[in-house]
């Protein structure tokens, strides 16, 4: 489908409005969910539940949550949505995927922060995922609104400010990224091996090229070519270099 294509004004902000009454009914049972993951589990159950449908327009929403050991720590995503949407003359594919944050603090949401450890986590994890795609978000789940955060501008920023991540970015709720900024083109990957990865179990896993290198040496050549000892402290361990 061509970037040129939108749906009209009406139909984004039925969808929007779709989706933020989803959210509220995530958020209102916040305190049952002791973690993002629960949260996650219910908005997912939320949005699949059934697909919207107007006079000439359907969105299916579909979400896939990543394995803990092993698909959320190489991709740095907690899963991924899949958006389809199909109209009487074309149909598109869409992901997102998303890194989900639970920030429970009981005030203003501008002021709320992140521990300086789960912000330096995040940094980390937002880099891991814009590896995959650059449509990737910072899943924010607050006591009054779910929230979709760019990673892109979230990743370029310092530890500090990404404590305070709804100052240092334009928040969107839920519904205007998934509804408006997704729906219509504007935002989403449309490449076929990402879409195939997210729908397919550990896709990102399975797709993966794994280098395995098993050694009796205790000496590893330099770049400059002297040897230098591997020492315990994994950040003695020499980088390599590329030779030409």
């Amino acid at each position: 489908m061509p970037e040129w294509w939108l749906l009209n004004s009406r139909t984004q902000d039925q969808i929007a409005g779709f989706i933020n009454n989803v959210s509220q009914h995530v958020v209102e049972r916040y305190d049952s969910h002791n973690t993002e993951n629960g949260l996650t589990g219910a908005l997912g159950q939320e949005l699949t539940r059934e697909p919207f449908h107007s006079s000439d327009t359907t969105v299916e929403f579909f979400y896939r949550k990543f394995g803990e050991r092993r698909e959320e720590p190489a991709t740095g995503a907690d899963g991924g949505f899949l958006v389809t949407i199909k109209t009487k003359t074309d149909e598109v594919v869409k992901v997102a995927l998303f890194q989900a944050k639970k920030l429970s603090q009981n005030r203003p949401t501008i002021s709320l922060t992140l521990p300086a450890k789960e912000a330096s986590r995040l940094r980390d994890q937002i880099d891991a995922m814009l590896e995959i795609t650059s449509e990737s978000v910072v899943l924010a789940y607050t006591r009054r609104d779910i929230y979709a955060l760019d990673a892109f501008r979230l990743g370029e920023k310092t530890i500090e400010e990404i404590r305070h991540p709804f100052i240092t970015t334009r928040p969107l709720k839920l519904g205007t990224y998934l509804g408006k900024w997704v729906a219509r083109c504007t935002r989403g990957d449309t490449a076929a091996g990402v879409v195939s990865r997210l729908r397919e179990p550990e896709g990102f896993i399975n797709h993966l090229i794994v280098m395995n290198v098993q050694t009796t040496q205790k000496l590893l050549l330099a770049g400059s070519g002297s040897e230098v000892v591997i020492e315990p402290d994994a950040s003695k361990i020499p980088r390599p270099v590329w030779r030409s």
